[in-house]
Formats: C-alpha cells, structure tokens, sequence
C-alpha cells in the first residue's frame, strides 16, 4: 500500500506543478517532467537494466524537444482571449 500512497502523491504533486504554469508550454513540460520522474522512479525500484531507462529519458527528451512545435501549433490555432 506504501507504493501506491507513494504514488498518488507524486501525481498529485505533478498535477500541482501542471496548475501553476502560467503558459500551455510550460505546462506540458511540467506534466513531461513529472511523468519521466515517476515512470524512471517505478522502473528503477523494479530493477530494469540502466538500457531501459536510458531509453525513457530519450522518449521523454524527445517530447521536450517536440515542445517549441507544440506551442507554435497551440498559439496558431488558439483565439485570442477577448479584450
């Protein structure tokens, strides 16, 4: 039961850092980051060879760099907020 106490609080802590970003971006590498931390974590306590999350972080790595096309397509097909 301790994993998954352990487990719910690191989400809700992810989603607490998702809220607070003040840009769509922003709030995307927040999840991104929680994530990566949490599955890294999970497979690290599960003893996966170092090749496995190796390769997580080149997933995660590769949805940071996929970012500033992320929020060029957000703002572009995002209306203005109203004056």
């Amino acid at each position: 039961m301790a994993l998954i106490d352990d487990i719910n609080a690191r989400l809700d802590e992810t989603l607490e850092e998702v809220r607070v970003q003040s840009t769509k971006i922003d709030s995307i590498n927040a999840l991104a980051d929680g994530l990566r931390q949490q599955i890294a974590d999970l497979l690290a306590q599960s003893g996966v060879p170092q090749a496995v999350l190796d390769k997580v972080n080149l997933v995660f790595d590769a949805v940071k760099a996929q970012g500033a096309k992320v929020d060029e397509t957000l703002n572009e097909n995002t209306p203005p907020q109203p004056a």
